[in-house]
């Protein structure tokens, strides 16, 4: 599920492209000067959705990052895409 500023929630299903619609959304929002978190539902998922998109984030010059539970709190920076796992 995605929610927006706007209170705005969608499901999309397994296959339909949540990992490309996340990024989208997550590079206009940034590029926008928001901070970012892209949150899953386990650590694979989030280190997965950041590997397969980091050469697009990249290509925008925006910085992304990865949180764990053994990130530390200077970790967390703003203007940044954070993917994180909701356990995390």
């Amino acid at each position: 599920q995605m929610q927006t500023n706007q209170n705005f929630v969608g499901q999309i299903k397994t296959g339909e492209g949540k990992s490309m619609t996340a990024a989208l959304t997550a590079a206009l929002a940034n590029l926008e000067g928001k901070t970012v978190d892209i949150c899953t539902s386990n650590s694979f998922l989030a280190s997965e959705g950041l590997e397969e998109n980091h050469t697009f984030f990249e290509y925008l010059g925006l910085q992304v990052k990865l949180i764990t539970a053994k990130s530390g709190f200077d970790e967390y920076e703003a203007d940044t895409i954070h993917y994180s796992s909701m356990s995390d």
